[in-house]
């Protein structure tokens, strides 16, 4: 079977301060994982979903015995703080 390299968002990918975003990437037997923020490896981060904290492009490379595949890279944003109404 190809291996399929998706990440999918649980939910919008924007953050607010302090918030954090569910990505995941889908499960198949032998999948081995390794994330990827703006291109750089995220060191320990080997599992099919992550927990992120700050914007950027992330992409999952999915590997499965000598096979690899890299993700279409996803864009999460920050949404700015609004100046409080006075």
């Amino acid at each position: 079977d190809p291996i399929s390299a998706i990440v999918q968002p649980i939910g919008l990918p924007q953050l607010c301060t302090g918030d954090s975003l569910l990505l995941a990437a889908p499960v198949g037997a032998g999948y081995q994982y390794q994330w990827l923020l703006n291109n750089d490896t995220l060191t320990g981060e080997n599992q099919p979903g992550i927990f992120t904290h700050q914007p950027g492009t992330y992409n999952v490379r999915i590997t499965v015995g000598p096979c690899s595949k890299l993700s279409a890279g996803i864009v999460v944003t920050q949404i700015p703080l609004s100046a409080p109404v006075a």
